[in-house]
């Protein structure tokens, strides 16, 4: 075999003459096709940046999955992952986020799918917290993409449709239906935010900001999947009140890229083909 890869984002592995491209974009990888019990949800990109459940009372279970696999399921109060490693998506500069997600019955305009932005003016660390973010429900039934830029109490960049049962009405269900992919790349460079449903683009938005980082709180940055990280430690958000930015439901494949995907990359995430780099050629055999 012979070949040549022609992107600093891919490179090769053979294994039994069979070819792999990895993708060394992907920062981030949580696929849910584990044992949750240990308390501990791996991440398969290799980078380390695994999640822990800090919650010993509420852990997270299986669930029916996307694309014939298995998905977490959240209830609520008090289950959440905490992701602590940060190696290679605490800023970006280029990116996307991606995640399937189930919205089980509820009433809740506050949920939080990932977390760790809060308003620098209110934070224990104003500087760490600048251009912090979120995606969540602002307190809308829509699924919105919220950054905390200095001086700003939020700014919601890009949102999804809102494809909740019943949204209005004096009998909310704030549930859907099925799984739905929310994908959102990241271009500062060229101030652009994408937001694509299934795989589809749906909101296009400038971002006027050079980055984007994790915050979490002023001791530590990190990330908070399924609740609000609400500026503090991965430990305190178990003890927290009910109502807290948790969520209800299932999520499925998180993928968190250091670089800005492409429509066809994301549309790949969707019909179960992940993405590789374009610019990638093998020569050969």
């Amino acid at each position: 075999l012979a070949g040549t890869v022609t992107s600093a984002d891919a490179w090769l592995m053979v294994t039994n003459s069979v070819v792999t491209v990895v993708d060394s974009s992907l920062k981030l990888h949580l696929d849910f096709e584990e044992d949750f019990s240990s308390g501990q949800v791996v991440d398969t990109s290799g980078n380390g940046n695994d999640g822990w459940q800090f919650n010993p009372t509420n852990r997270l279970t299986a669930a029916p999955g996307v694309l014939g696999g298995t998905a977490a399921q959240f209830s609520s109060p008090g289950a959440y992952l905490a992701v602590t490693n940060l190696a290679g998506f605490a800023y970006l500069t280029n990116g996307t986020i991606s995640l399937w997600a189930k919205f089980a019955p509820n009433v809740d305009l506050a949920m939080r799918l990932l977390d760790n932005g809060y308003p620098p003016g209110y934070s224990g660390n104003p500087a760490a917290a600048a251009n912090s973010w979120a995606l969540c429900r602002d307190y809308t039934p829509y699924l919105t993409f919220v950054v905390y830029p200095s001086g700003s109490a939020g700014q919601r960049l890009v949102i999804w449709p809102d494809d909740t049962v019943r949204s209005g009405g004096s009998q909310p269900d704030l549930s859907t239906t099925g799984f739905h992919l929310y994908s959102v790349t990241i271009d500062c460079p060229n101030n652009q935010a994408i937001a694509y449903y299934d795989g589809q683009p749906w909101m296009t938005n400038s971002i006027n900001l050079p980055w984007i980082r994790v915050y979490g709180c002023a001791g530590q940055p990190w990330l908070c999947i399924g609740a609000a990280s609400s500026d503090g430690t991965p430990q305190q958000v178990a003890s927290r009140p009910p109502g807290n930015g948790f969520f209800t439901g299932s999520l499925d494949d998180l993928r968190i890229y250091n670089r800005t995907l492409s429509a066809a990359n994301v549309k790949g995430l969707y019909t179960g083909r992940p993405p590789s780099p374009e610019a990638f050629h093998i020569v050969g055999p």
